[in-house]
């Protein structure tokens, strides 16, 4: 996902004839891949303290993406997770769906301390609103990966006979882990289970059958993230918190639950 926004973010600033370089993390700290001054900066990703205070030395007019790690200095683009939770949530709900599972894994914070999945907080309000809320349907890995999704699949097919018949995966690598683990066992999708991701990666539409997911506007935070640099100098004292909204897009892993 970060991959794809760096693509994003590299394209829309060649599009304004921006010069763009790379700034990586070495064991001895950040280093620039050339000898120029950065008139601005698109930080991807989530950054303990020590890290922002190392990339302030490169510019201090930065704009996170993904992160907010200090709300009172910098300015930051964030996907509003909570809005594509109930997009998918309701997407699965009008179809009929009552027993819906959610397949996540551990995640950081602002500043890559442990957090919880803003996507299960959101999934596990709608269940209860809705009194459909059952502990026994989420299951969590380690981490948001192809592993650890095909291990909490493999959670799942432990009980065959109580199968939930929808789930919601916390992002595409999750649940391609998940299609892909679930057909090897038989598993039809969506015939039996119907699947959602999040993300929307290039690959998942690729898929047998193609994934259902929520989009997230790639080129668009770009777009935001360029123009809040720009305009830093106007305001600087005054950082903005933008969240960019999402949309499902349906394909073919949804259908009305299994008799």
């Amino acid at each position: 996902y970060y991959l794809y926004l760096l693509n994003a973010a590299e394209k829309v600033c060649m599009q304004h004839s921006l010069n763009t370089f790379k700034v990586v993390r070495l064991e001895s700290g950040y280093t620039a891949t050339v000898d120029l001054k950065a008139d601005g900066m698109i930080a991807i990703g989530r950054f303990p303290k020590e890290e922002v205070a190392q990339l302030e030395q490169f510019t201090g007019n930065i704009v996170f993406l993904d992160s907010s790690p200090d709300d009172g200095r910098f300015s930051s683009v964030l996907v509003n997770t909570e809005l594509g939770t109930l997009q998918a949530m309701e997407h699965l709900y009008e179809l009929g769906h009552r027993r819906i599972a959610f397949i996540g894994g551990e995640v950081v914070g602002n500043n890559r301390e442990r957090a919880s999945d803003s996507r299960k907080t959101a999934y596990t309000a709608f269940m209860k609103k809705h009194e459909i809320y059952d502990e026994s349907l989420i299951f969590e890995g380690a981490r948001l990966s192809h592993e650890e999704g095909s291990r909490m699949a493999q959670r799942l097919l432990e009980q065959p006979s109580d199968l939930p018949t929808a789930l919601f995966a916390a992002n595409d690598t999750v649940a391609t882990a998940v299609l892909a683990a679930l057909t090897a066992a038989g598993v039809r999708v969506p015939e039996m289970i119907s699947i959602i991701g999040f993300n929307n990666l290039a690959t998942v539409k690729h898929l047998s059958p193609p994934l259902t997911t929520v989009n997230i506007p790639l080129d668009s935070i770009a777009e935001w993230a360029l123009d809040l640099l720009q305009k830093e100098g106007e305001c600087a004292n005054l950082p903005v918190k933008l969240y960019v909204p999402t949309a499902l897009k349906i394909r073919k892993s949804c259908a009305p639950p299994r008799r």
